[in-house]
């Protein structure tokens, strides 16, 4: 008899446990919004990196002619800011965007590399497989960006490039 006392015991607090542990309201919390202040600071980088994404029709035209020099001073100069333009927005997204964020920005500072490289080399073909991996790189994180108020102008100048 007592073991069968502690048997219902134990099975009566299993079941007051299981139902405690799934029942009750749960806590739903909000997804993260951004801030008006984070908003400002990214929509004070996207004139910036439009200017720069404009660029990439020169960029091409360039490697088109094979003019290396003009290649290898563009992606020092304008795109060499591109670059540091990502990194703040990049810093100004939600937690769970910058990740993906920096890892884009860093594929998009390789394709740099090779497009430099291949200038040095004077290698045309390595040359317009980076310049293309830019690109697409470029956009992948344009992408990512909040909807901004007043920024459609940039989205669809993108979605227009390609």
């Amino acid at each position: 008899m007592f073991r069968f006392r502690a048997l219902i015991s134990l099975l009566l607090t299993i079941v007051a446990v299981v139902l405690v542990s799934c029942g009750g309201p749960s806590a739903v919390s909000a997804p993260p919004v951004y801030t008006d202040a984070q908003l400002e600071r990214i929509q004070q980088y996207l004139p910036e990196i439009q200017s720069a994404y404009q660029r990439f029709d020169a960029l091409n035209d360039s490697i088109q002619a094979r003019n290396w020099q003009d290649i290898r001073s563009t992606i020092r100069g304008p795109f060499g800011s591109l670059i540091e333009n990502l990194k703040y927005v990049t810093s100004n997204l939600l937690p769970e965007e910058q990740k993906a964020a920096r890892e884009i920005s860093r594929d998009i500072f390789q394709d740099f590399i090779g497009i430099d490289q291949a200038a040095t080399n004077k290698n045309v073909d390595a040359a317009l497989q980076s310049f293309d991996s830019a690109v697409r790189d470029v956009e992948k994180f344009l992408a990512k960006l909040p909807e901004l108020p007043g920024g459609d102008e940039l989205t669809s100048e993108v979605e227009s490039a390609t």
